[in-house]
């Protein structure tokens, strides 16, 4: 019966989400629309020139929701419209201020070149009037929207049901003041477990004193969030519990001791928010992901390109070193463990594994001669250029594997399932820093790698990672 009533409660929460998001994007919309208008009365006193690329094939009507779309555009590509709940102002309008600066610079840069951006009489004072014209009539629709949600919160209509984690001595303190924060912070402790005895004061408590029980506890219940009062368990088996949560994408918030306190770990984003320190799964930026999606397909449409004229050669190589298939499909596990099936040029006889998944070594008799140059110089991969065109994968992201290798990984490392909220990649640090893994223990020991680049996630080690791989097929390092 509880497990029925925690998915209703989700479905619900998940059509207020939606709805909310409506909200954001009329509310924002109007405030944008106001603006635009504005803007092109400046425009056609100041500097008409600037809109003339438009007004040649776009009336006053559509140029204004046309300028509309495109701060709305940049406000999604800044990602604005990721976090609805726990809005941070600040860090809103840090954002703002920068996408309607690059929007307002680009319409100007289309308009006038790089040369002569502001040589044109009046061009800065309608630069000027512009930024700020923009900037502002987003900054109030978030304030508006902001205390919206702060009342919604307030009034009840918008409930998080958090699991509050910790042992007796701290969770009677704790119960109540994150109850009593709660009633802006819009969140409520529906169920509270002690990892030794039942505190004395606080209702319908659970016992759990292993990580064992609670990760059953999760799996069952499946909580939008967990407040980890701390001291909880001893430190190896906390950092065993938020790896499982962080895999299953739980937030996690830890409600510091004393000493987390005094070390400075603790930050405040909102005054209404209990002092606590927030674990998230990092995430690109909204444009860093655009882009690297972007370069994703350009990347391997130009390697197609590039690669074709090998084809026939890899193809005739194939087929005159064992008979047979020249492609080979296997399904592999994708982000958020979704199965796919990945292409590469077939480098081993056919039914090299009848008796079984089996992993594959430099000495690997099932690999036929042309199969061992394809692999040392990565050419079997060349296919998987398909799979990212289809979005399975992306060109860099930790490597896929199959269902029956991940089983056993998880048995001896359950952190590799982290892994599992990236898209696969044709390259990785793993690959890079380390190569084929020919067993289980080898691919739990590169794992490290790909848990580094997760923390790590941005452009800049993408650009890295490429231009490494690039190296090793130059030198032929490949295995």
């Amino acid at each position: 019966m509880d497990a029925q009533y925690d998915q209703f409660m989700k479905r619900l929460r998940k059509i207020r989400l939606d709805r909310l998001k409506k909200i954001f994007l009329l509310v924002d919309f109007a405030f944008v629309l106001v603006a635009s208008i504005k803007a092109i009365s400046i425009v056609d006193n100041k500097l008409p020139v600037l809109f003339s690329f438009a007004n040649e094939y776009l009336n006053y009507y559509t140029l204004t929701l046309a300028l509309s779309f495109y701060f709305l555009t940049l406000v999604y590509i800044v990602g604005l419209y990721r976090k609805f709940i726990d809005i941070s102002l600040v860090k809103s309008f840090f954002s703002i201020a920068k996408a309607v600066f690059w929007g307002v610079l680009l319409l100007f840069i289309t308009t006038f070149g790089f040369i002569d951006l502001f040589d044109h009489p009046n061009a800065w004072s309608t630069f000027l009037k512009l930024y700020i014209l923009f900037s502002f009539s987003i900054a109030c629709s978030r304030i508006l929207l902001s205390y919206i949600i702060t009342k919604i919160k307030e009034l009840g209509f918008w409930q998080h049901n958090s699991t509050l984690i910790g042992n007796a001595n701290v969770l009677d303190k704790a119960f109540y003041e994150l109850e009593h924060l709660g009633k802006k912070w819009g969140h409520h402790i529906d169920r509270v477990v002690s990892t030794d005895v039942k505190p004395v004061g606080v209702p319908n408590v659970m016992v759990m004193p292993t990580v064992v029980a609670f990760k059953q506890f999760v799996d069952e219940h499946n909580p939008d969030e967990i407040i980890i009062v701390l001291p909880a368990f001893q430190a190896s088996e906390t950092y065993e519990m938020l790896t499982f949560l962080k895999s299953k994408n739980i937030t996690v918030r830890l409600y510091p001791d004393m000493a987390s306190i005094l070390e400075g770990f603790v930050k405040i984003n909102n005054l209404t928010d209990p002092p606590y320190i927030t674990i998230d799964n990092k995430v690109l930026p909204m444009w860093q992901l655009i882009i690297k999606r972007c370069l994703d397909v350009f990347l391997s449409f130009m390697g197609l390109l590039v690669v074709l004229p090998l084809f026939p050669f890899i193809i005739w190589g194939v087929r005159k070193s064992s008979p047979g298939s020249i492609f080979y499909f296997q399904e592999r596990i994708g982000k958020n463990g979704k199965p796919f099936d990945i292409i590469k040029f077939r480098t081993m006889f056919m039914d090299a594994e009848d008796k079984g998944p089996t992993l594959s070594s430099s000495d690997d008799p099932r690999i036929t001669p042309f199969g061992g140059f394809l692999r040392r110089w990565r050419l079997d991969e060349l296919p998987q250029f398909i799979n990212v065109l289809k979005g399975d994968m992306a060109i860099v992201g930790p490597r896929p594997e199959r269902r029956f290798f991940i089983d056993q990984i998880l048995v001896k490392a359950p952190h590799y399932s982290r892994i599992l909220n990236v898209k696969p990649g044709i390259t990785s640090m793993g690959m890079v820093k380390y190569g084929y893994a020919e067993n289980v223990d080898q691919m739990i020991n590169r794992l490290k790698y790909d848990i580094i680049y997760m923390e790590d996630l941005s452009l800049e080690l993408d650009f890295k990672i490429i231009l490494y791989t690039l190296r090793t097929l130059l030198m032929g390092e490949g295995k």
